[in-house]
């Protein structure tokens, strides 16, 4: 009954044409990075491979959403189309304009749409047998950016995890996908196709496709209710997409404090083990080496480091102990008494610890001397080689 081949016209059109899928964000890599922090706090897993992430155009996207849309509002056209039966000799020319009207209509929310969808799992509600697919439409993304006057790549992780979240709630929880696709078609089958009068006379009208497409694709939900049973059901559709949204913010949330946490934690570090160069540093020659040794310039962390190692090398416990450490105390140990730093040892834990580097270096010779004996002459080796070549790696 639609004429999808209008309405894909029309969203072309309305999608501003076509041109390459680019953007200055990479979202195969920012989805790749976020996926194991989603992963890892929801605890949800996925029972085969997440769908890879695709940068599409504009008309691209309407090209995809029409398909979906299609599984839809089909079955509500069909409604129609058994209507404008009963109109005798007019069910020709009604059936012809309704096509064109709906393909129209559909056609340029679509294309409108296309402008303000930044990324989608599209997962069918209607057509399972359909694999689902994470789309980010690159244009609206460097938009995005440019409007807001954000740091590209920290939102396009923000995009990323958001949509991430949504792969991981349709694929890790068995009955979401049934549940909304039973209560998407329980609000379609009440849907009545009606006759309005408007500009054109009379031309046939479906309930507002497009708050049908804001509902199932930005989670607006304002689609026109008719009937008490409709209002119900549309409650239960909104209760059912906050839960979905609201969990996905809720994600975004908690795994920005992580990042960022981490992020300045591992920035601190770096700050703080360059720091430590120009601290030690005996130069003179000039203001610039002098005021990197001013306490002013310190961070106060590795003031009380410095405090620290006067009585004792840095080791482990000096909070060197996390995974996403970026200078282990070894590193320390290396520039501090590579550069003259002097660590003031007390004469009993001095002969501890050379007791125990005494042991260390004595085991270390051992395990030496073990694996040489293990080792093939060199001749022996090289027979070998002849007689039976080098084993493909």
């Amino acid at each position: 009954m639609i004429d999808w081949s209008i309405a894909r016209t029309i969203a072309k059109v309305a999608a501003g044409g076509d041109g390459p899928a680019s953007s200055s964000i990479d979202v195969v890599a920012f989805c790749a990075e976020m996926e194991p922090h989603v992963l890892d706090y929801t605890g949800l897993e996925l029972d085969g491979e997440r769908p890879p992430a695709e940068l599409l155009t504009r008309a691209a996207w309407t090209e995809t959403n029409l398909e979906s849309l299609g599984h839809m509002l089909d079955p509500v056209a069909a409604r129609l189309e058994d209507r404008l039966s009963f109109a005798g000799p007019l069910a020709g020319a009604l059936r012809l304009g309704a096509s064109a009207t709906l393909a129209a209509e559909v056609g340029l929310v679509t294309g409108y749409l296309s402008h303000r969808v930044l990324g989608q799992y599209d997962v069918s509600l209607l057509a399972g047998d359909v694999p689902p697919r994470l789309l980010f439409v690159g244009p609206n993304l460097d938009k995005a950016v440019s409007d807001l006057e954000v740091d590209g790549s920290a939102f396009g992780r923000w995009v990323c995890a958001h949509e991430l979240t949504h792969v991981y709630q349709f694929g890790g929880v068995p009955w979401l996908r049934g549940h909304m696709s039973g209560l998407l078609r329980e609000y379609l089958s009440t849907l009545e196709v009606r006759i309005e009068r408007g500009a054109a006379g009379g031309m046939p009208s479906i309930p507002d496709p497009g708050k049908i497409v804001e509902a199932f694709r930005e989670g607006g939900l304002a689609a026109l209710v008719q009937s008490e049973e409709q209002q119900a059901l549309m409650e239960r559709i909104q209760a059912a997409m906050a839960v979905i949204e609201g969990y996905s913010e809720h994600v975004m949330d908690v795994i920005a404090a992580r990042f960022n946490a981490t992020t300045q934690y591992r920035w601190g570090r770096i700050i703080d083990f360059l720091k430590l160069h120009y601290v030690l540093t005996k130069r003179e020659d000039s203001a610039f080496w002098r005021d990197n040794r001013l306490p002013e310039t310190v961070p106060e962390r590795l003031q009380n480091l410095l405090l620290l190692w006067r009585h004792q090398s840095p080791w482990f416990h000096d909070e060197f102990d996390r995974i996403e450490e970026v200078f282990p105390a070894a590193s320390y140990q290396y520039v501090l008494y590579g550069m003259g730093f002097q660590s003031k040892l007390s004469p009993e834990d001095a002969g501890d610890t050379e007791l125990l580097a005494s042991r260390l270096r004595q085991e270390n010779e051992r395990q030496t001397l073990e694996l040489r004996s293990r080792l093939p002459k060199n001749r022996e080796l090289l027979n070998k080689i002849h007689e039976y070549g080098l084993q493909p790696i």
